[in-house]
Protein backbone atom coordinates (compact mmCIF):
# COMPACT_ATOMS: atom_id res chain seq x y z
CA UNK A 1 0.00 0.00 0.00
CA UNK A 2 1.45 3.40 -1.12
CA UNK A 3 1.49 6.50 0.48
CA UNK A 4 -0.67 7.87 -1.67
CA UNK A 5 -3.47 5.38 -1.44
CA UNK A 6 -3.32 4.88 2.45
CA UNK A 7 -6.19 5.96 4.62
CA UNK A 8 -4.86 5.06 7.90
CA UNK A 9 -7.37 6.19 11.01
CA UNK A 10 -9.26 8.08 8.58
CA UNK A 11 -12.74 7.88 10.06
CA UNK A 12 -15.38 7.64 7.31
CA UNK A 13 -18.88 7.05 7.28
CA UNK A 14 -21.30 5.48 5.17
CA UNK A 15 -24.62 6.93 4.93
CA UNK A 16 -27.61 4.25 3.58
CA UNK A 17 -30.83 2.77 4.16
CA UNK A 18 -32.44 -0.73 3.50
CA UNK A 19 -36.06 -1.95 4.14
CA UNK A 20 -38.14 -4.45 2.16
CA UNK A 21 -39.73 -2.00 -0.13
CA UNK A 22 -36.25 -0.69 -1.33
CA UNK A 23 -34.29 -3.33 -1.25
CA UNK A 24 -30.89 -3.92 0.01
CA UNK A 25 -28.82 -2.81 -3.03
CA UNK A 26 -27.72 0.90 -1.22
CA UNK A 27 -26.58 -1.23 1.79
CA UNK A 28 -24.48 -4.18 -0.10
CA UNK A 29 -22.72 -1.61 -2.16
CA UNK A 30 -22.09 0.64 1.07
CA UNK A 31 -20.38 -2.32 2.17
CA UNK A 32 -18.65 -3.32 -0.45
CA UNK A 33 -16.93 -0.12 -1.14
CA UNK A 34 -16.44 -0.23 2.84
CA UNK A 35 -14.55 -3.30 2.76
CA UNK A 36 -11.75 -2.45 0.48
CA UNK A 37 -11.72 1.13 2.52
CA UNK A 38 -10.81 -1.09 5.75
CA UNK A 39 -8.05 -2.37 3.65
CA UNK A 40 -6.84 1.20 2.80
CA UNK A 41 -6.55 1.38 6.28
CA UNK A 42 -9.52 3.48 7.53
CA UNK A 43 -12.39 3.29 9.85
CA UNK A 44 -15.57 2.59 8.76
CA UNK A 45 -19.12 2.89 10.38
CA UNK A 46 -22.43 2.21 8.51
CA UNK A 47 -25.50 4.45 9.77
CA UNK A 48 -28.86 4.46 8.82
CA UNK A 49 -32.47 3.26 9.07
CA UNK A 50 -31.14 -0.73 8.93
CA UNK A 51 -33.49 -3.88 8.96
CA UNK A 52 -33.15 -6.38 11.21
CA UNK A 53 -31.03 -9.16 10.31
CA UNK A 54 -28.84 -6.68 9.06
CA UNK A 55 -25.50 -8.92 9.98
CA UNK A 56 -26.84 -11.02 7.30
CA UNK A 57 -25.63 -8.69 4.75
CA UNK A 58 -22.31 -9.07 5.80
CA UNK A 59 -22.15 -6.00 7.97
CA UNK A 60 -20.02 -7.44 10.81
CA UNK A 61 -16.80 -7.31 10.24
CA UNK A 62 -14.94 -4.70 10.67
CA UNK A 63 -17.91 -2.15 10.16
CA UNK A 64 -19.76 -1.00 12.85
CA UNK A 65 -23.75 -0.44 12.12
CA UNK A 66 -26.32 2.36 13.49
CA UNK A 67 -29.63 2.87 13.06
CA UNK A 68 -29.09 5.99 14.15
CA UNK A 69 -29.39 7.80 10.24
CA UNK A 70 -27.46 11.14 11.62
CA UNK A 71 -25.16 9.79 13.71
CA UNK A 72 -21.99 11.21 12.82
CA UNK A 73 -21.08 13.65 15.62
CA UNK A 74 -19.82 10.71 18.36
CA UNK A 75 -17.73 9.59 15.53
CA UNK A 76 -16.41 12.74 14.12
CA UNK A 77 -16.21 11.79 10.15
CA UNK A 78 -13.08 12.84 7.95
CA UNK A 79 -15.37 11.60 4.82
CA UNK A 80 -19.06 11.00 4.60
CA UNK A 81 -20.44 8.48 1.57
CA UNK A 82 -24.09 9.17 1.19
CA UNK A 83 -26.17 6.63 -0.97
CA UNK A 84 -29.49 7.84 -0.83
CA UNK A 85 -32.72 6.28 -2.24
CA UNK A 86 -33.94 9.92 -2.22
CA UNK A 87 -31.29 12.55 -2.45
CA UNK A 88 -32.22 15.54 -0.09
CA UNK A 89 -30.07 18.73 -0.76
CA UNK A 90 -30.42 20.14 2.84
CA UNK A 91 -29.10 16.82 3.73
CA UNK A 92 -26.52 16.70 2.32
CA UNK A 93 -25.40 19.68 3.09
CA UNK A 94 -25.36 18.77 6.39
CA UNK A 95 -23.89 15.73 6.14
CA UNK A 96 -21.47 17.02 3.80
CA UNK A 97 -20.66 20.17 6.70
CA UNK A 98 -19.70 17.55 8.87
CA UNK A 99 -16.76 16.43 6.93
CA UNK A 100 -13.57 17.35 5.30
CA UNK A 101 -14.95 15.68 2.29
CA UNK A 102 -17.66 14.12 0.58
CA UNK A 103 -18.47 11.22 -1.45
CA UNK A 104 -22.09 10.63 -3.25
CA UNK A 105 -23.24 6.90 -4.72
CA UNK A 106 -26.00 7.54 -7.41
CA UNK A 107 -27.86 5.62 -10.09
CA UNK A 108 -30.91 6.51 -9.97
CA UNK A 109 -31.35 10.30 -10.03
CA UNK A 110 -29.32 11.88 -13.19
CA UNK A 111 -30.93 15.62 -12.83
CA UNK A 112 -30.51 16.15 -9.01
CA UNK A 113 -27.24 18.12 -8.46
CA UNK A 114 -25.32 16.83 -6.00
CA UNK A 115 -23.05 19.37 -3.97
CA UNK A 116 -20.45 16.74 -3.11
CA UNK A 117 -16.79 16.45 -3.94
CA UNK A 118 -16.98 12.79 -5.05
CA UNK A 119 -20.24 11.72 -7.29
CA UNK A 120 -19.89 8.16 -8.59
CA UNK A 121 -22.55 6.64 -10.89
CA UNK A 122 -22.34 2.88 -10.67
CA UNK A 123 -24.20 2.10 -13.43
CA UNK A 124 -24.06 0.52 -17.11
CA UNK A 125 -26.59 2.68 -19.17
CA UNK A 126 -25.59 6.16 -20.50
CA UNK A 127 -29.02 7.62 -19.86
CA UNK A 128 -28.62 7.55 -16.12
CA UNK A 129 -25.54 9.66 -16.17
CA UNK A 130 -25.34 13.05 -14.17
CA UNK A 131 -24.02 16.38 -14.95
CA UNK A 132 -21.91 17.12 -11.83
CA UNK A 133 -20.89 20.62 -10.87
CA UNK A 134 -17.39 22.15 -12.05
CA UNK A 135 -16.06 21.25 -8.11
CA UNK A 136 -17.18 17.72 -8.34
CA UNK A 137 -15.26 14.81 -9.44
CA UNK A 138 -17.33 12.30 -11.44
CA UNK A 139 -17.10 8.18 -11.58
CA UNK A 140 -19.40 6.61 -13.70
CA UNK A 141 -19.48 3.31 -15.85
CA UNK A 142 -18.60 -0.34 -15.46
CA UNK A 143 -15.58 0.08 -14.08
CA UNK A 144 -16.98 1.60 -11.24
CA UNK A 145 -19.90 -1.15 -10.36
CA UNK A 146 -19.62 -1.48 -6.43
CA UNK A 147 -19.43 -5.47 -6.31
CA UNK A 148 -19.08 -7.58 -3.12
CA UNK A 149 -15.58 -9.23 -2.78
CA UNK A 150 -15.74 -12.75 -4.51
CA UNK A 151 -16.85 -11.30 -8.55
CA UNK A 152 -13.39 -9.98 -9.14
CA UNK A 153 -10.97 -12.11 -12.00
CA UNK A 154 -13.89 -15.02 -11.69
CA UNK A 155 -12.37 -18.18 -13.95
CA UNK A 156 -14.25 -18.51 -17.25
CA UNK A 157 -17.11 -20.63 -16.87
CA UNK A 158 -17.54 -24.01 -17.75
CA UNK A 159 -20.66 -24.23 -19.91
CA UNK A 160 -22.76 -27.73 -19.15
CA UNK A 161 -24.31 -28.98 -22.61
CA UNK A 162 -27.90 -28.86 -20.50
CA UNK A 163 -29.11 -26.56 -17.96
CA UNK A 164 -29.17 -28.09 -14.71
CA UNK A 165 -29.37 -26.27 -12.44
CA UNK A 166 -31.53 -22.90 -11.75
CA UNK A 167 -30.80 -19.83 -9.16
CA UNK A 168 -33.61 -17.28 -8.48
CA UNK A 169 -32.74 -14.49 -6.40
CA UNK A 170 -35.10 -11.62 -6.15
CA UNK A 171 -32.44 -9.49 -3.40
CA UNK A 172 -32.40 -9.53 0.57
CA UNK A 173 -36.24 -8.25 0.45
CA UNK A 174 -38.24 -9.00 -2.64
CA UNK A 175 -40.62 -6.59 -2.49
CA UNK A 176 -42.59 -7.56 -4.73
CA UNK A 177 -42.64 -11.21 -4.07
CA UNK A 178 -42.09 -13.10 -6.68
CA UNK A 179 -40.09 -15.63 -5.49
CA UNK A 180 -43.20 -18.57 -4.94
CA UNK A 181 -44.46 -17.49 -7.79
CA UNK A 182 -41.44 -18.10 -10.23
CA UNK A 183 -40.72 -20.95 -7.91
CA UNK A 184 -44.03 -22.73 -9.12
CA UNK A 185 -42.83 -21.58 -12.75
CA UNK A 186 -39.84 -22.99 -12.35
CA UNK A 187 -40.53 -26.58 -10.76
CA UNK A 188 -39.88 -29.40 -13.11
CA UNK A 189 -38.43 -27.80 -15.70
CA UNK A 190 -34.80 -28.49 -14.32
CA UNK A 191 -33.75 -31.37 -12.04
CA UNK A 192 -32.52 -28.52 -9.54
CA UNK A 193 -33.94 -25.03 -8.74
CA UNK A 194 -32.27 -22.87 -6.47
CA UNK A 195 -34.48 -20.56 -4.46
CA UNK A 196 -31.86 -17.72 -2.68
CA UNK A 197 -33.60 -15.30 -0.18
CA UNK A 198 -32.01 -12.74 2.05
CA UNK A 199 -32.57 -11.81 5.37
CA UNK A 200 -35.10 -9.18 4.84
CA UNK A 201 -37.88 -11.25 2.88
CA UNK A 202 -40.35 -12.03 5.48
CA UNK A 203 -41.83 -15.50 4.29
CA UNK A 204 -39.04 -17.67 4.04
CA UNK A 205 -40.57 -19.87 6.76
CA UNK A 206 -43.38 -20.58 4.77
CA UNK A 207 -41.18 -20.96 1.17
CA UNK A 208 -39.06 -23.78 3.30
CA UNK A 209 -42.64 -25.58 4.64
CA UNK A 210 -42.93 -25.41 0.51
CA UNK A 211 -40.04 -26.92 -0.68
CA UNK A 212 -40.70 -30.89 -0.94
CA UNK A 213 -44.16 -29.69 -3.06
CA UNK A 214 -42.61 -27.40 -5.13
CA UNK A 215 -39.77 -29.81 -5.42
CA UNK A 216 -37.41 -26.52 -4.93
CA UNK A 217 -34.40 -25.65 -2.59
CA UNK A 218 -34.82 -22.71 -0.39
CA UNK A 219 -31.19 -21.18 1.06
CA UNK A 220 -31.63 -18.32 3.23
CA UNK A 221 -28.88 -15.66 3.96
CA UNK A 222 -27.12 -17.34 0.53
CA UNK A 223 -23.29 -17.41 -0.20
CA UNK A 224 -24.18 -15.53 -3.64
CA UNK A 225 -20.85 -16.37 -5.74
CA UNK A 226 -20.85 -19.90 -4.60
CA UNK A 227 -24.57 -20.31 -5.75
CA UNK A 228 -23.61 -18.63 -8.97
CA UNK A 229 -20.40 -20.46 -9.32
CA UNK A 230 -23.00 -23.95 -9.32
CA UNK A 231 -25.66 -22.65 -11.59
CA UNK A 232 -26.39 -23.22 -14.84
CA UNK A 233 -28.67 -20.05 -15.18
CA UNK A 234 -30.13 -17.14 -12.87
CA UNK A 235 -33.24 -15.57 -12.63
CA UNK A 236 -32.32 -12.13 -11.09
CA UNK A 237 -33.92 -8.91 -10.13
CA UNK A 238 -31.99 -6.32 -12.38
CA UNK A 239 -29.97 -4.92 -9.55
CA UNK A 240 -26.66 -5.58 -8.19
CA UNK A 241 -27.46 -9.12 -9.26
CA UNK A 242 -27.80 -8.65 -12.24
CA UNK A 243 -23.62 -6.82 -12.49
CA UNK A 244 -22.56 -9.86 -10.18
CA UNK A 245 -23.69 -12.49 -12.32
CA UNK A 246 -22.39 -10.65 -15.48
CA UNK A 247 -18.99 -10.73 -13.61
CA UNK A 248 -19.36 -14.25 -12.69
CA UNK A 249 -20.22 -15.06 -16.74
CA UNK A 250 -23.17 -16.57 -15.30
CA UNK A 251 -26.26 -16.76 -17.93
CA UNK A 252 -29.14 -14.98 -16.66
CA UNK A 253 -32.76 -13.71 -17.06
CA UNK A 254 -32.84 -10.38 -15.43
CA UNK A 255 -36.55 -8.89 -13.82
CA UNK A 256 -36.59 -5.24 -13.36
CA UNK A 257 -38.56 -3.68 -10.68
CA UNK A 258 -37.91 0.09 -11.41
CA UNK A 259 -36.62 2.74 -14.43
CA UNK A 260 -33.28 2.57 -13.58
CA UNK A 261 -33.32 -1.11 -13.27
CA UNK A 262 -34.71 -1.06 -16.64
CA UNK A 263 -32.09 0.84 -18.24
CA UNK A 264 -29.62 -0.83 -17.17
CA UNK A 265 -30.87 -4.36 -17.49
CA UNK A 266 -31.90 -3.33 -21.56
CA UNK A 267 -28.05 -2.40 -21.78
CA UNK A 268 -27.09 -5.89 -20.59
CA UNK A 269 -30.07 -7.68 -23.05
CA UNK A 270 -28.97 -5.48 -25.95
CA UNK A 271 -25.00 -6.25 -25.47
CA UNK A 272 -25.87 -9.73 -25.51
CA UNK A 273 -25.25 -10.52 -21.77
CA UNK A 274 -28.27 -11.28 -20.20
CA UNK A 275 -32.32 -11.29 -21.47
CA UNK A 276 -34.52 -9.27 -19.93
CA UNK A 277 -38.42 -8.92 -18.63
CA UNK A 278 -39.75 -5.92 -16.62
CA UNK A 279 -41.78 -6.56 -13.68
CA UNK A 280 -44.87 -6.28 -15.91
CA UNK A 281 -44.14 -8.89 -18.42
CA UNK A 282 -43.11 -11.49 -16.03
CA UNK A 283 -45.55 -14.50 -16.73
CA UNK A 284 -44.70 -18.27 -16.74
CA UNK A 285 -45.03 -18.19 -20.47
CA UNK A 286 -42.36 -15.47 -20.74
CA UNK A 287 -40.44 -16.83 -18.17
CA UNK A 288 -40.09 -20.11 -20.11
CA UNK A 289 -39.86 -18.79 -23.51
CA UNK A 290 -36.75 -17.12 -21.91
CA UNK A 291 -35.38 -20.12 -20.37
CA UNK A 292 -35.96 -21.83 -23.61
CA UNK A 293 -33.50 -19.67 -25.42
CA UNK A 294 -30.62 -20.08 -22.63
CA UNK A 295 -31.21 -24.26 -23.30
CA UNK A 296 -28.45 -23.70 -26.08
CA UNK A 297 -25.04 -24.37 -24.93
CA UNK A 298 -23.75 -22.54 -27.63
CA UNK A 299 -26.12 -19.35 -27.04
CA UNK A 300 -24.61 -19.10 -23.26
CA UNK A 301 -21.38 -19.28 -23.77
CA UNK A 302 -22.06 -16.48 -26.09
CA UNK A 303 -23.83 -14.45 -23.14
CA UNK A 304 -21.17 -15.73 -19.96
CA UNK A 305 -18.38 -14.09 -22.35
CA UNK A 306 -20.34 -10.70 -23.02
CA UNK A 307 -21.17 -10.61 -19.61
CA UNK A 308 -17.48 -10.70 -18.71
CA UNK A 309 -16.27 -8.42 -20.97
CA UNK A 310 -18.60 -5.56 -19.59
CA UNK A 311 -18.15 -6.14 -16.10
CA UNK A 312 -14.80 -7.27 -14.47
CA UNK A 313 -16.06 -7.03 -10.35
CA UNK A 314 -12.89 -4.41 -9.71
CA UNK A 315 -14.81 -1.28 -9.07
CA UNK A 316 -15.20 -1.23 -5.18
CA UNK A 317 -11.11 -1.22 -4.99
CA UNK A 318 -10.73 1.40 -7.87
CA UNK A 319 -13.64 3.88 -5.96
CA UNK A 320 -11.78 3.44 -3.19
CA UNK A 321 -8.14 3.82 -4.65
CA UNK A 322 -9.93 6.97 -5.82
CA UNK A 323 -11.38 8.51 -2.33
CA UNK A 324 -7.71 7.96 -0.85
CA UNK A 325 -5.89 9.40 -4.02
CA UNK A 326 -8.32 12.83 -3.43
CA UNK A 327 -8.16 13.01 0.17
CA UNK A 328 -4.72 12.74 -0.05
CA UNK A 329 -4.41 15.54 -3.13
CA UNK A 330 -7.42 17.69 -1.09
CA UNK A 331 -4.75 18.02 1.82
CA UNK A 332 -6.59 15.39 4.46
CA UNK A 333 -8.38 16.57 7.32
CA UNK A 334 -8.80 20.48 6.90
Amino acid sequence: MSSATALDQVRIVLRADANRAIGHGHVVRCKALATELIELGAQCQLVGRLPEGVDGLGIDEGLPSSEEPNATLDFAPDIVVMDLYAPDAAQIEAWRSASSMSVAIDDSHPHFEFAVDLLINPSLNPQTRHEPTPTTEYLAGPGFLLLRRGFEGTSVRQIRKSVESILVCFGGSDPFDFTPRVAQWLAGSVPNVILAVGSGYPDSGALEEREQQLGVAVVVGADIPTLMSEADVGVFAAGTLAYEAAAFGLPSILVSLNEPQRLDAEYLEDSGAAKHLTSSQLSAENLNECLTSLRSPIDREVMSRAGRSLVDGGGARRVADHIAALWHERGGRT
